[in-house]
Parts: structure tokens; C-alpha cells; sequence
């Protein structure tokens, strides 16, 4: 029975109770009027898994993650804050030397764009260091990729355009990244889950081209995506269940991932027949309970960016569930973490924020 973190345990119980209260009282027989009404039955609720049971047609675990949704967003905005302020004070700080501190500005100008509070497009404005993003040449892919993301994400939210000069060189060279690879260094970045995954750098491409409506630019990445990304020698290699294999446990599902890429790019005329038959016959994912490296504390709220797009794709509810129960798994370890003591990474926190603002924007 999957146990729930201690952020939505109380909520979730509560929410439980009254359903079940209110189809008692429904159900129960008329009291005779010489005897007294027997008392209303105390609810006993026994803590549910995240498939909750439906009441009414209303899938009450998912409307009780929706519930949450605004507080989970302001617990993993605190350790993205405190990195933002450690950044803009020149502390080199440890929390963004792990990966690139571009993804804690996204992080928090996604925030800003779910809730608009003007605290986090300030801390976000705060933490880009102008001296990182003039040698954006000397960044890694996935740094470039985020720097591109935190553009796109500002010019979208704010009409902010002062990166848009950086932005337009760094997507041309990320393109070159993609369409000159060969063969191998092509099914290698998409094969691995890990800070040069191909997928990754399609959607942060597509969604600066698409901004900007540049017709030139999309063209030539639905056409990288149908001569590469969905090739049939790529769906005999990348069946889902590799997602769960412990080799590929980097901090991105490489199948997922590819199905998100190619959803986001081709038409749903094109992308629904081909997810069809690529998910025809996959097993799904569990979440993972344990962590064993650092990278697992990001791979749950990565699958369930993932998911959510196929649910969007497909309305089928089970991807929707998968999301949910891959969110509940992100934030139980979170808890786990904070009750022994420990601080949550800013890095697994963006990660997370991404993951509850996928499916706010669809509401």
C-alpha cells in the first residue's frame, strides 16, 4: 500500500471522510418513529493508495492533488529562493554546482508564472549572473539548454527580451548539436537519461522556435523528429519498460522523454497514431521508493512531466494517475529527507515545480 507524505496525508484523509460521510447518510434506512435514529456511523478510512477510489465519477485522489498543488509549490520554492539570494550575493554557492544555476532561475520563473507572485520572477532576475551568461560558449549542452528554457520562459511570461540576442545563438548551436550528430552519438543521446539527452534539448528548442513563430526553425526540427526520433529502429530499442531498468536511472526517462519530445513537435494527426503503437504494448512504471543515488530523487517528478503530456495526448486517465502517484513518490522522499534532518536540493526542487506546473496549466 503506497504511503502518503506527511504534506497530504491530513488533506487527502479529510477529503475521504466527508465523501464517505455524505454517501452514508445518503444510503441509510428511515428511522421508525417510535424508535430513535440509530447514531450516524463513524468513517473508518483507512489510508488509501493514490489509484483512490472514485465516488460519484470524480476521481477523488486526483482532486485532492489538485488541492495541494499551491502548497507543494510553496515548499519546494523555499530552497530555490535561498539559492537565488545565495547566487545574487556571490557566495558561489553550493547549491548550483551540482548542475547549472539557469535551471533554479527557471524553477523560480515558473513559479512566478503559476502563481504570479512577484516574489519569484524577482529572485529569478536576481540569480542570472551576467558574467555566466556571456561565456554561455563555455556551459555545457544541458546549461545551454536551460539558459534557452529561462528565455523562453521570461520573453513568454514578462515580454522580458534581453536574452533574446544569447538565446537565438545558443538554439542555433543546440540545433547543430542535434542535426549534425551521427548515427551513434545520436541514438547515444537519446538512449541515456542523462545531462546530454537529445529529447530535452528538441522541447527547449521547439518551444523557443514556436515562440518566436519561426516557421524556418520548426520545420527543420519536425523534420530532425521524423527522420530520427521516430524512426523504427528507435522503437524496437526504446520500448517503456527500459525506463524502469536501473541502468538508465540517470535523472530523465530516455522513452518517456522521446514520447514527450515527439508529442510536443508533430501534429496530433502524426504524434496519436505513433504513440499508439508505441505504447501498445508497455509495461508501466512504478515509482521509485527508494533512492539509491541522488540522480533518482529528480527521475520521479521528470516521468511525471513525461506522463502528463501522454495523458494530454492520449485522455487516457491512467497516465494521469502514473503522474499523480510519480508526484506523491517525489514529495514522500522529500519529506523523508526534511524529517532526518536534511535540506531538499534546489536542482530536485525545479524538478518538481516543472512536475506540478504541467498539470496546472491544462485546469
Amino acid at each position: 500500500m503506497t504511503r502518503l507524505n506527511r504534506w497530504t496525508k491530513t488533506a487527502t484523509t479529510l477529503a475521504l471522510a466527508a465523501t464517505t460521510l455524505t454517501g452514508c447518510a445518503t444510503a441509510a434506512p428511515m428511522a421508525s418513529v417510535r424508535e430513535a435514529a440509530p447514531p450516524a456511523p463513524r468513517a473508518v478510512v483507512v489510508e488509501p493508495t493514490v489509484a483512490a477510489a472514485k465516488v460519484d465519477g470524480v476521481d477523488t485522489a486526483w482532486r485532492s492533488f489538485r488541492d495541494q498543488r499551491d502548497a507543494r509549490l510553496g515548499i519546494v520554492a523555499e530552497p530555490l529562493l535561498a539559492c537565488a539570494q545565495a547566487s545574487s550575493a556571490e557566495q558561489s554557492p553550493e547549491c548550483v554546482t551540482r548542475r547549472e544555476s539557469f535551471e533554479v532561475a527557471f524553477g523560480l520563473s515558473t513559479l512566478y508564472r503559476v502563481t504570479h507572485d512577484p516574489t519569484y520572477l524577482d529572485a529569478a532576475e536576481a540569480s542570472i549572473d551576467a558574467k555566466t551568461v556571456a561565456r554561455l560558449d563555455r556551459q555545457s549542452v544541458y546549461g545551454q539548454s536551460y539558459f534557452l528554457a529561462l528565455a523562453t520562459e521570461r520573453e513568454d511570461t514578462k515580454h522580458l527580451t534581453d536574452l533574446h540576442a544569447s538565446a537565438t545563438k545558443v538554439a542555433a548551436s543546440l540545433e547543430s548539436w542535434l542535426a549534425d550528430a551521427d548515427d551513434y552519438a545520436f541514438a547515444q543521446r537519446t538512449m541515456f537519461g542523462s545531462e546530454e539527452n537529445a529529447a530535452l534539448v528538441l522541447e527547449h528548442l521547439w518551444n523557443w522556435a514556436d515562440l518566436n513563430a519561426d516557421d524556418a526553425q520548426r520545420d527543420r526540427l519536425r523534420g530532425l523528429v521524423e527522420t530520427r526520433f521516430v524512426a523504427k529502429d528507435m522503437d524496437s530499442w526504446c520500448p517503456q519498460t527500459i525506463d524502469g531498468e536501473p541502468e538508465n536511472f540517470e535523472f530523465l526517462p530516455p522513452c518517456l522523454q522521446r514520447a514527450s519530445a515527439v508529442l510536443s513537435v508533430l501534429p496530433a494527426e502524426r504524434s496519436n497514431p505513433w504513440l499508439d503503437a508505441f505504447l501498445a504494448a508497455q509495461a508501466e512504471l512504478e515509482p521509485i521508493s527508494l533512492s539509491r543515488l541522488s540522480t533518482h530523487e529528480a527521475l520521479n517528478f521528470t516521468r511525471a512531466i513525461a506522463l502528463w503530456r501522454v495523458y494530454e495526448a492520449t485522455g487516457d486517465t491512467t497516465y494521469r494517475t502514473k503522474y499523480v502517484e510519480h508526484v506523491e513518490a517525489g514529495f514522500d522522499r522529500m519529506a523523508q529527507r526534511t524529517e532526518a534532518g536534511e535540506s531538499i536540493d534546489p536542482w530536485h526542487a525545479s524538478f518538481a515545480v516543472q512536475a506540478l506546473a504541467a498539470s496546472d496549466e491544462s485546469l
